[in-house]
């Protein structure tokens, strides 16, 4: 009886590890965007093609392996391109 009440304990306690770990990785994704949006923001507009280049494989990165809602991520994508035209 105490091996099932251990095994039991061990699998509750591995969920709870991967529903933090899961919640740290978000956070860092978010942390993420949110820098970048606000670097967005200072760039002067204006042809940027290096920095246009850069801003958008991190937003790819983002899009693509990050936890950061779509409706946002799609707002940032165009003011990306909106600013540096």
């Amino acid at each position: 009886m105490s091996t099932i009440l251990w095994v039991i304990g061990l699998v509750l306690m591995g969920i709870l590890t991967l529903t933090v770990f899961g919640m740290t990785i978000t956070k860092k994704d978010y942390e993420d965007y949110e820098e970048l949006s606000r670097f967005v923001d200072k760039m002067i507009a204006g042809p940027h093609p290096g920095i246009m280049n850069d801003c958008l494989e991190e937003w790819q990165r983002l899009f693509d392996g990050g936890h950061v809602p779509v409706d946002d991520m799609v707002e940032l994508r165009i003011k990306i391109i909106k600013k540096f035209r």
